[in-house]
C-alpha cells in the first residue's frame, strides 16, 4: 500500500514481499511470518528496507482496522503494533474527512542515518482523506490475500484484539 500525505511532503509504501520461511508449513509462527519492504520519502530523509516485521493475522488485523478507521466505525483503537515491535502506527485526529496517523519505527525498520539507539523509534506523520485511507485499506487487504495463513493457524483468524465476527481479509473466525 502506498500512503501519500500531501500536507507532510511524505510518502510511506508498506508493501508484504513474501514468507520469511516460505519452506516452513508446520509451525505456526515460523510459517506465518511476513517479509515487508518499507519505503519512506519525507522531509526527514528517505530510505527503503526490507525486514520481517508481522505475522499473516497481523497483516489481516492491519487491513480491518484500516477498513474501519476509513469508516470511523464505532471505538477503532488508536494504536496498532506487531509483536516484532519495530512498526507501529498511531492516529493522531479523525475529523473532517482527514486522518492524521503517526507511522513510527524502530531497530531494524529504522532509518540507520539517523543512528538510533536501541528501542527508540523515529516517526513520520501522515494526513489521508479518508478516500485515500479507504483506498489504501483495500489495498492492503488485496496484498494480504497473496499471503494466507499456514500450519495449525491456517482456517482461523488470529486478529488479536479485533472485534470481529469474521476477519475482512480471509473470511475465517476470529478466535
Amino acid at each position: 500500500m502506498l500512503l501519500t500525505s500531501k500536507k507532510t511532503h511524505t510518502d510511506f509504501e508498506f508493501r508484504a514481499v513474501g514468507y520469511e520461511f516460505p519452506e516452513i508449513e508446520d509451525d505456526e509462527y515460523e510459517a506465518n511470518w511476513l517479509l515487508a519492504s518499507v519505503r519512506v520519502q519525507s522531509p526527514d530523509g528517505a530510505w527503503e528496507k526490507t525486514e520481517p516485521c508481522l505475522l499473516t493475522w497481523e497483516g489481516h488485523r492491519l487491513a480491518n482496522w484500516l477498513a474501519d478507521l476509513a469508516a470511523g466505525q464505532g471505538e477503532v483503537e488508536v494504536e496498532m503494533s506487531f509483536l516484532n515491535s519495530n512498526l507501529f502506527f498511531k492516529v493522531l485526529r479523525s475529523e473532517a474527512g482527514e486522518v492524521g496517523l503517526s507511522v513510527a519505527f524502530a531497530d531494524e525498520l529504522a532509518p540507520a542515518a539517523k543512528g538510533l539507539g536501541a528501542g527508540e523509534r523515529f516517526e513520520i506523520l501522515l494526513v489521508l482523506s479518508v478516500a485515500e485511507l479507504r483506498a489504501a485499506a483495500a489495498e492492503w487487504r488485496w496484498e494480504m490475500r497473496l499471503y494466507p495463513m499456514r500450519a495449525a493457524a491456517a482456517g482461523r483468524c488470529r486478529a488479536h484484539g479485533d472485534k470481529r465476527a469474521s476477519c475482512g481479509v480471509c473470511g475465517a473466525e476470529v478466535v
